[in-house]
């Protein structure tokens, strides 16, 4: 709805002009929309309640060290969550999405839900209603990609341009990586004029990837296609080394013609094994003739000497060229293989294996490379197959529209790195992004994890997303059917909650500390309950090596000598954390302890609460 600004005072009146103002006189170029018209429930909220964590008993622990998460709640609540326990180097490499497409339907077809209610087509603040909901959401996002992290948001032609130029705003231009259009393979639709057979997933970095090459820096990929191929390995004097391209042009440009620079003639001493290439052509009769014996002369005394004369293949009948100019070709000639065939003579490149031998297998002289190509902008992935990997899980299902499996295991094994990765989804859905990184870890022993925030809107964490998850890892489906073998991994089921945020700052803090022990959990990966009684905690991890005690009371001498004495009866690294309203905590507590680490709660936490909130008041 529109302002009323009959209604505003004076003060009110002065304010908003200033903000425009400055927008204006700082903004030349982006997108506007008025982000004060609605606000969200669920911001508003967040004004006077501080959002914690609670574990759901539904929580699946193996024994493996592979943590990952499920929360259940509005994703602003995970989000603002996740960034209260986030350090300043954030927590996921990945964060993939796939939020409502805002098409002025229902849900059934990508509509958005705001404030309980469906934005119809007619609203005439249908995209500023949709951008501010996003706004929120991708700046908390922004703050827990690790440095060189991904996002990567799937998206329809409704708010594809609105979308790329919010993502521009929070992002910079400059970390936009590209757009990848997915082909559905769908069948002909209702359209009236133009059928949508694609989505597009638009892809953002937080920081471009750089490596120093002598004095210069060079971009490095943070996405690309991996191919492994096998190759047989040769040794001379410089090392072992296998075969690559050769060194002769294609196409219109590979003629002696267009490049008359690299038509030399290499001449080839088998039994020396030597070579030398001299330009023994006459440059006014190229393009004249074709006939090689009229354009090139060679060199009578070397082929007296046993030199045999080999001069460019030809392309498409007329002569050609060389890829390497005469002066390269006669400095690094000892890195190609000239070799005689039944077609005259092969010259192929050396690629010696200097850097990086891992793959290579001096017993069987073989090499594993890994050859890499940038992601192509368009793939095809059928949406009818997200619904097949679904209902194969769950044979009774209503979930419209889930992503195709093996696109998000796609996008998620183009990630340069791919070692203990993290992958975050605030829009889980029926959790395709889980399953996704359960089967990679599965088909290459990885370590990936994921963590996926849903609400419960029609029961679909608790009737679709945790029964997927739970079917992939134990391999039974909830009918009680072999699914699979399953995926050893763990999952910790939480829901958001809230407890009320005081006036009073120490007395906030104070309540705060009672619940804080889930973002802790987290944010040191340590999950097993040990104990817990109305004033410290015990968590220990999987294997047993690593302890996390929480000591959540004011400085009491009795109940403190209790705890640490708990604190060194602990085998292994302990992480201890003590009440603190001022983010100092007296480390001499521990003095002499072996493997201990002190650090201060829960003031950290709150101030990152309250950053959000001032953020969410400023609009």
């Amino acid at each position: 709805m529109a302002k009323d600004y009959s209604k505003f005072s004076q003060e009110e009146l002065i304010k908003y002009i200033e903000d425009l103002q400055l927008q204006l006189k700082n903004e030349k170029y982006g997108l506007y929309w008025d982000k004060r018209i609605l606000k969200e429930n669920k911001s508003l909220e967040l004004l006077s309640k501080i959002p914690v964590l609670e574990r759901n008993k539904l929580t699946i622990l193996n024994n493996i060290n592979l943590n990952n998460l499920l929360i259940e709640g509005d994703n602003l609540f995970s989000l603002t969550l996740l960034n209260m326990m986030n350090s300043v180097n954030g927590i996921a490499d990945i964060i993939y999405i796939d939020p409502p497409y805002n098409t002025g339907h229902k849900s059934t077809d990508g509509g958005f839900k705001y404030n309980d209610e469906f934005i119809n087509i007619e609203n005439g603040f249908r995209h500023s209603t949709w951008l501010s909901f996003m706004e929120e959401r991708l700046k908390l996002s922004k703050n827990l990609l690790k440095e060189f992290g991904i996002l990567i948001i799937s998206i329809d032609n409704n708010e594809l341009y609105n979308l790329k130029l919010l993502c521009d705003s929070i992002f910079g231009e400059k970390c936009f990586l590209g757009t990848i259009v997915q082909n559905k393979c769908n069948a002909q639709n209702d359209a009236i004029n133009i059928q949508s057979n694609h989505d597009y997933h638009i892809i953002y970095c937080k920081k471009r990837r750089y490596e120093k090459k002598g004095s210069q820096y060079k971009e490095m990929p943070l996405l690309f296609t991996k191919n492994i191929q096998k190759e047989k390995v040769y040794i001379d004097e410089l090392g072992y080394y296998y075969l690559g391209s050769g060194i002769t042009t294609g196409g219109e440009g590979g003629t002696l013609i267009a490049r008359p620079n690299l038509g030399y003639t290499i001449y080839f001493n088998e039994k020396l094994n030597d070579a030398i290439a001299l330009m023994d052509y006459d440059k006014n009769k190229i393009g004249k003739t074709d006939d090689e014996n009229e354009i090139y002369s060679h060199d009578i005394s070397l082929i007296e000497n046993g030199y045999i004369p080999i001069i460019p293949p030809r392309k498409k009948g007329k002569l050609g060229v060389w890829t390497w100019d005469i002066n390269k070709f006669n400095t690094e000639k000892s890195s190609l293989l000239i070799k005689k065939t039944n077609n005259g003579y092969s010259i192929t490149k050396k690629i010696y294996i200097l850097n990086d031998d891992s793959g290579l297998d001096k017993e069987n002289m073989t090499y594993i490379k890994l050859n890499i190509s940038p992601l192509k902008s368009i793939i095809e992935y059928a949406s009818s197959q997200g619904s097949k990997s679904l209902s194969d899980i769950l044979i009774k299902q209503d979930f419209n529209n889930p992503k195709n499996l093996d696109m998000i295991k796609y996008f998620i094994n183009s990630y340069f790195n791919q070692e203990n990765i993290l992958v975050l989804d605030f829009f889980a859905g029926s959790g395709t992004t889980g399953q996704a990184v359960l089967e990679l870890n599965k088909e290459d022993g990885g370590n990936r994890r994921f963590i996926l925030c849903t609400n419960n809107e029609n029961n679909i964490c608790t009737d679709v997303t945790y029964p997927r998850l739970k079917t992939v890892i134990t391999g039974i489906r909830p009918d009680g059917s072999k699914y699979s073998d399953g995926i050893p991994a763990n999952l910790i089921y939480y829901k958001t909650d809230f407890i009320k945020d005081s006036n009073n700052t120490d007395q906030a803090k104070y309540c705060l500390v009672e619940k804080v022990d889930e973002l802790l959990c987290i944010s040191e990966d340590i999950f097993i309950h040990i104990e817990r009684n109305d004033y410290s905690s015990h968590y220990v991890s999987n294997d047993e090596t690593r302890h996390m005690f929480i000591y959540s009371d004011y400085y009491n001498e009795t109940k403190f000598k209790e705890f640490k004495q708990r604190v060194l009866s602990a085998s292994g690294t302990k992480i201890v954390y003590i009440f603190s309203s001022d983010n100092n905590v007296d480390e001499t507590l521990f003095e002499g302890i072996k493997d201990v680490e002190v650090k201060p709660i829960p003031s950290k936490i709150y101030e990152i609460y309250k950053e959000i909130v001032e953020d969410i008041k400023r609009g």
